[in-house]
C-alpha cells in the first residue's frame, strides 16, 4: 500500500488483483460478433480476429474461477422492434455499426433479445457460479445493475477482456474507473474486426489504465492458463 492524501492506495498487483476483490468482465463475445454467418461477418467485419481471442480467453476464465475470481458476462441486448433505441442511438449504430436501414427486420440488427445471436458463443458460455448483466448502450455500466452487483459483492477492480476493443471495451473501461474501480485491460484478450482502431484504442488506454498480459495476471494469481 502506499498513501495518497491520507488515503490507502494499491501499490502492487497483488493488492490490486486479490481474488476476494477482483472480477472478470467478458464484454461482448457472443454469436453475432464472431460467428462469420452472424450479423457483423454478414456485412463484411473481419469477425476472426475476435476469434482469435476465444481459445486463449476461455482458458482464462477456467483458470480465474479456480483461483477464486467472480466472471461476469456484460452482453449487448437490443430489444425487438427497435423498443430501446433513441433515434440518436440508432444514428450512432447506423454510422458506427453499419446498421442496414431501417433495420426492421431481426436480420437488420444485431444483438437482439432472444436469438441466437445474442447468446454467448458455445465455447465459453457462462457457467452456473457467472453472473450476466444485460446491456442495450456500448458501455457495460450504463443503464444497468453492474455496479450495484459488483458493490454488492465487494468487488473493487475489474479485469477487462472482450470485444471490441475500440467500442463496448474502451466504453466499459473509462466508465469502470469513473465509477472508482482499479481498472485492468488485457491486452492479448480484447479484440476488434479493425486492426488500426483496435492499435488506437490501446495506444489510448495504456497511458490511462493498468494494460497487462494474461500471463501476468495469472501468475499474480498463481493459476495456469494451459
Amino acid at each position: 500500500m502506499k498513501n495518497i492524501k491520507g488515503k490507502a492506495i494499491y501499490s502492487s498487483y497483488s493488492e490490486m488483483l486479490s481474488p476476494e476483490h477482483t472480477a472478470v468482465l467478458v464484454v461482448d463475445m457472443q454469436n453475432e460478433g464472431i460467428d462469420p454467418h452472424g450479423y457483423f461477418g454478414r456485412i463484411g467485419a473481419d469477425v476472426g480476429a475476435v476469434a482469435r481471442i476465444v481459445v486463449p480467453l476461455g482458458r482464462f476464465l477456467a483458470a480465474s474461477r479456480k483461483a477464486g475470481v467472480r466472471v461476469v458476462y456484460v452482453v449487448q441486448t437490443t430489444l425487438r422492434d427497435g423498443k430501446g433505441d433513441s433515434p440518436a442511438w440508432l444514428h450512432l449504430k447506423e454510422r458506427a455499426y453499419k446498421l442496414v436501414p431501417p433495420a426492421m427486420g431481426l436480420a437488420d440488427d444485431y444483438m437482439v433479445l432472444g436469438t441466437e445471436g445474442q447468446q454467448v458463443i458455445e465455447e465459453i458460455r457462462p457457467s452456473p457460479s457467472d453472473t450476466i448483466v444485460e446491456k442495450s448502450r456500448a458501455s457495460g455500466f450504463v443503464n444497468t445493475p453492474l455496479d450495484l452487483i459488483l458493490r454488492s459483492n465487494g468487488i473493487r477492480t475489474v479485469v477487462v477482456t472482450g470485444e471490441s476493443s475500440y467500442g463496448c471495451v474502451l466504453n466499459t473501461v473509462m466508465d469502470a474507473s469513473c465509477y472508482d474501480y482499479y481498472t485492468v485491460v488485457v491486452e492479448d484478450l480484447i479484440a476488434g474486426p479493425n486492426q488500426d482502431l483496435h492499435e488506437a484504442a490501446l495506444k489510448l488506454m495504456r497511458p490511462r489504465h493498468d494494460v497487462l498480459k494474461s500471463a501476468e495476471i495469472l501468475e499474480v494469481w498463481g493459476a495456469s492458463g494451459h
